[in-house]
């Protein structure tokens, strides 16, 4: 198997070169993805869907700690409140 030679200003492998999803269109990755979630939703049902999403939020809560809440809460829907400006100054 050889290695590609792949010229110093480019940087990026051309397209023809590139394999899986690597040479798919953002859209295409996009479809596939939609329906890998659809079919792990409908496998799950709603109870695996909620024991999933509780796994993910203990997951969460070991990366942040108690302080990454405290910040959390002290931003409380900032981002929420400049969409809101944007909007009536626009």
């Amino acid at each position: 198997m050889s290695i590609p030679i792949i010229p110093e200003n480019k940087g990026v492998m051309p397209i023809a070169q590139r394999r899986g999803f690597a040479a798919m269109s953002r859209e295409k990755i996009e479809i596939i993805s939609k329906k890998g979630g659809l079919a792990r939703a409908a496998q799950a049902g709603h109870e695996g869907m909620s024991q999933l999403g509780r796994k993910g939020g203990i997951a969460r809560a070991a990366q942040l700690g108690p302080e990454g809440y405290r910040q959390m809460g002290k931003l409380g829907g900032s981002h929420s409140k400049t969409k809101i400006v944007e909007t009536e100054n626009s």
